[in-house]
């Protein structure tokens, strides 16, 4: 004759025959997974005015050259939104006006050239460059072959 066990409660034998509660690991591991599942319904259905608001960050460039196109790149094939940033791009006419923009704090970050980084710090303008997008001077000098000009 076969046994059949019905489980009704965590007290009673299971199909093998085990008592549920001698697998006391097992209610451990349950316990964790349903604490899990409670924080991320809770986290999953707060309303959104509870959550931290994301500000666009605005960031400058001053240059409609190809040195820039990483920039452009990024925000053009929507890199930023992708990886969560909302980034607001702004033409500034110069490098020396981009510096002016950062010093006054309108334009937190900005896209330019050393040179006015340079300028800026200088005249006493707390700028620091970070980071470039090449690493060689990108023009070369073209001209005609002459006798008079020997390098």
């Amino acid at each position: 004759m076969k046994r059949l066990w019905v489980v009704m409660d965590s007290a009673g034998p299971d199909a093998r025959g085990k008592s549920l509660r001698k697998d006391s690991a097992g209610r451990e591991v349950m316990k964790k997974v349903r604490v899990s599942l409670i924080l991320a319904a809770l986290t999953l259905f707060l309303p959104g005015g509870l959550l931290a608001q994301q500000k666009p960050l605005t960031v400058g460039y001053a240059a409609l050259v190809a040195e820039m196109s990483p920039l452009w790149n990024a925000y053009e094939a929507k890199l930023f939104q992708r990886y969560g940033a909302l980034v607001d791009m702004v033409y500034l006419q110069s490098g020396s006006l981009a510096a002016q923009a950062v010093v006054s704090g309108n334009v937190p970050i900005v896209s330019i050239t050393g040179i006015p980084v340079v300028q800026a710090a200088l005249a006493g303008a707390p700028l620091v460059m970070v980071a470039g997008t090449i690493n060689a001077f990108p023009m070369s000098i073209v001209s005609r072959a002459s006798a008079s000009l020997r390098i």
